[in-house]
């Protein structure tokens, strides 16, 4: 099937003029993406007190690039698949979330991966992890499509924890 690849991001739209998550009594921080690019008003990252940094792994890859770095270094030595290395090289955007050493986070960190177009989108997008030492995150990652076209989603995402580190992970599509 012909797919395209959106080269750049939508103007800015609050995703939450047209989406709203189902799930009852569900009590997350609520990161999204519209057809594969971060969804944000001028803060591509945002940093919590507790020193949890979440955000566009575009921009992380820049202000964050020594703790991206370890981890891909890390990453090299495993076997991925085809598809895994495909979204790691041409990821449009992605996600990272950095909890440091000894924080829990108690709160869901949610990324909704909201699709609305007309189009057949190829959607690549590589999704970064990293939790510190003896510390904790629930993260639910959720696609949704809205619109009619075909689209091809592509999510390459790699979860680092460091020791007595733990993270519960939930893979949602609708």
């Amino acid at each position: 099937h012909p797919y395209i690849v959106q080269k750049e991001p939508q103007t800015y739209q609050p995703v939450g003029q047209f989406f709203h998550c189902d799930i009852n009594q569900l009590e997350s921080h609520l990161f999204a993406f519209l057809n594969g690019w971060y969804v944000h008003n001028n803060a591509p990252i945002t940093i919590f007190p507790s020193g949890v940094v979440i955000g566009s792994l575009l921009y992380a890859k820049k202000q964050y690039a020594d703790i991206l770095n370890a981890c891909s270094s890390l990453s090299k030595q495993y076997k991925h698949s085809s598809m895994f290395d495909m979204a790691s090289a041409i990821c449009q955007d992605g996600f990272s979330v950095y909890i440091p050493e000894y924080v829990e986070f108690k709160q869901v960190v949610q990324l909704v991966n909201v699709v609305n177009s007309n189009s057949d989108l190829f959607i690549n997008m590589k999704n970064v992890i990293v939790v510190g030492k003896n510390a904790s995150l629930k993260f639910m990652h959720c696609d949704d499509t809205l619109e009619g076209g075909y689209t091809l989603i592509n999510t390459a995402t790699e979860i680092f924890l460091d020791e007595g580190a733990s993270a519960d992970y939930y893979n949602l599509e609708s």
